[in-house]
């Protein structure tokens, strides 16, 4: 009875249940496996400044390089937005209105 009470208070302290370790790894890979976006941001780094159809298409490519398919603009620019703290701007580039990574 103790050993339930002070797993209830942990669980309170905590403000829910923790996961351990290997499951958050394992979930991470997984996530990984199923979403290209992932590797790609981490290769290619920084691309503050970089036009979104710009880096789409080098995403593209990456993807035929890596035999994986590609996701379209829309999906692609929403993973960029959930994975960094980056947003699109519209700007002028060659006085044409287009978005921008910033």
């Amino acid at each position: 009875m103790n050993l339930a009470l002070g797993g209830l208070t942990d669980v309170f302290n905590n403000s829910g249940f923790t996961d351990p370790t290997a499951v958050v790894d394992l979930l991470e890979d997984y996530e990984e496996e199923i979403n290209n976006v992932i590797p790609f941001i981490r290769e290619r780094g920084v691309f503050t400044g970089v036009t979104s159809k710009e880096l789409h298409t080098e995403y593209q490519l990456w993807c035929i390089n890596s035999t994986l398919q590609p996701y379209g603009i829309r999906k692609f620019n929403q993973e960029i937005r959930n994975r960094t703290n980056l947003g699109l701007e519209v700007e002028k580039v060659d006085k044409i209105s287009t978005q921008v990574w910033r």
